[in-house]
């Protein structure tokens, strides 16, 4: 979250300090890259360096899976990356306020109609519109 919120370096130290420690947070922070694609590349390298050591001739089909979830979560990562940098276009905002609008100028016949008190309505429309 810190990083989609663009909160400082320092919040990102402790999520990660608290995850992987002194040392993998001081990695991740070190990396070119954004730290969701270093920590992807990340595993993808201890993937492949079990790979590299294992002896066991079954440990492809486990190897493969663990590939395919990694590619997995590489598209995920480019997605959230893709709507994180797209910018909201102006149709959906004016849509938006013109549908609150309505909304709210509706909300307090609404609820005088269900059987709230117009004071109750009152106060329920401000602090919903607030």
């Amino acid at each position: 979250k810190a990083l989609v919120r663009n909160e400082g370096v320092d919040s990102q130290r402790d999520v990660y300090e608290i995850m992987l420690g002194r040392d993998g947070a001081d990695w991740i922070l070190s990396q070119k890259i954004r730290p969701p694609l270093a920590i992807l590349a990340r595993i993808r390298q201890i993937v492949a360096d079990v790979a590299m050591t294992c002896t066991n001739p079954n440990f492809f089909v486990p190897h493969s899976a663990l590939e395919g979830a990694i590619d997995d979560l590489d598209a995920v990562t480019g997605g959230c990356e893709r709507l994180l940098s797209s910018p909201i276009p102006p149709t959906y905002s004016r849509h938006l306020s013109r549908i609150m609008v309505m909304y709210l100028t509706m909300l307090p016949f609404a609820l005088v109609a269900s059987g709230t008190p117009s004071l109750g309505a009152a106060v329920a429309t401000a602090l919903v519109s607030y």
